[in-house]
């Protein structure tokens, strides 16, 4: 049998490239962005909002197109479209250029991010899912970090060239994984005829506690960079160091976080990490020196991916595998929903307002919300046998 690390590690390419490089690394382009010129700082955040939009779209239509092409038709689809929107974005075309293609980098981060978790977890046996969500979900982190170091310098000379050393690294890393989703299951049109799996309460506010988390910590992953280097007036290089910090913590935390819900169970890990998640999100709004900003920064990068490898992990020990795409499908739909709605909105409050600083209490008052449902989901009793170890641990 292949180890559980040989069935995870293909989910570090997909996850560096859907979300790290697609989605992370724009953080650290928008002060370019605006510095050049070629966007202003409004159109810089809606560009951020659309990429957010479009990963709704894409969390929607993952399941149905997977059903079919196949999962491993949908996931190579996936990793060659994204590279082609990044590729796309390095001409200087300005606002309704870069429109299109962040919205399709967008959908396809949703469509892998969808597929992905869902086809290689329920491969690995229980013992060990949340380590190997932690290993399938550390590519966020990488692409974020990486994305910072080729944005840094190459951004310095012109966006366009950090546009194609990212673009370089998807492709990178699109061929590396390339063979692995040859296997993945080929369209079976029976499975769009299935009952769909109930939401028990416990599932219901898992979800609930996830989506909260997708508007909740936006103010870092769209604003960030923008609001350390012009807002605070610290520059463009400790925007980029901060933002390293993110991606180092988003490296590390998913493994850390699988090895917790191994130990103490995932529903208990998905309620410790929600809450420390807050705090982080919020040592913003009230301290601006510069190690509290890398501190919140590294907490909130780990904390991102560490909250759906536990929940996707959960999901395989509670779900039908037949059923795994559109459950985690479902709940990515939520957390991109709130993510995109989230995006917009705070995008707009910022361009009626003009600093960035309130939008983190906000944000950590909305992922508090999501901690309150992560409780709640550990009392709540499951309406069914399958659901029943959600709620309890």
């Amino acid at each position: 049998m292949p180890s559980w690390w040989s069935l995870a590690w293909p989910g570090i390419c997909a996850t560096i490239t859907g979300v790290g490089f697609a989605r992370f690394s724009y953080t650290a382009i928008i002060p370019f962005l605006v510095g050049t010129g070629e966007v202003t700082a409004p159109e810089a955040d809606y560009l951020g909002a659309s990429g957010l939009a479009g990963y709704f779209v894409g969390a929607l239509i993952a399941h149905r197109v997977a059903l079919r092409t196949g999962d491993g038709v949908a996931i190579r689809a996936g990793l060659v479209l994204t590279a082609t929107a990044l590729g796309h974005s390095a001409i200087p075309g300005g606002f309704w250029w870069l429109l299109p293609w962040r919205l399709l980098a967008g959908v396809t981060g949703g469509v892998l991010m969808v597929l992905v978790p869902s086809y290689l977890l329920i491969q690995v046996p229980p013992a060990v899912r949340g380590r190997a969500g932690g290993i399938i979900y550390s590519g966020v982190g990488l692409g974020a970090g990486l994305g910072s170091l080729i944005v840094a310098p190459l951004a310095a000379v012109s966006p366009a060239l950090a546009w194609l050393g990212l673009t370089a690294g998807a492709v990178l890393a699109t061929t590396l994984s390339w063979t692995r989703w040859r296997g993945a299951s080929a369209p079976h049109a029976a499975r769009a005829h299935q009952e769909p799996t109930r939401l028990t309460a416990p599932l219901l506010l898992g979800c609930l506690a996830f989506a909260a988390d997708g508007a909740g910590f936006i103010p870092h992953s769209v604003f960030w960079v923008d609001f350390v280097a012009r807002e605070l007036g610290l520059g463009t290089s400790v925007g980029s160091v901060t933002w390293l910090l993110f991606g180092l913590g988003a490296v590390f935390g998913p493994s850390l976080a699988g090895a917790l819900g191994d130990r103490i169970g995932l529903g208990r890990a998905y309620v410790v990490v929600f809450a420390i998640k807050t705090v982080a999100i919020a040592l913003p709004w009230r301290i601006s020196a510069p190690p509290v900003l890398g501190l919140s920064a590294l907490i909130v990068g780990a904390l991102t991916p560490a909250i759906p490898a536990l929940l996707s992990a959960r999901m395989t020990e509670i779900v039908p595998a037949r059923d795994q795409s559109r459950i985690w499908g479902w709940a990515t739909l939520s957390f991109a929903f709130a993510q995109a709605g989230g995006g917009y909105g705070l995008s707009f409050a910022y361009e009626q307002i003009g600093v960035y600083r309130p939008l983190y209490l906000v944000g950590a008052l909305i992922e508090a919300t999501g901690a309150i449902c992560a409780v709640l989901a550990l009392s709540a009793r499951p309406s069914t046998r399958d659901a029943s170890h959600l709620g309890r641990g």
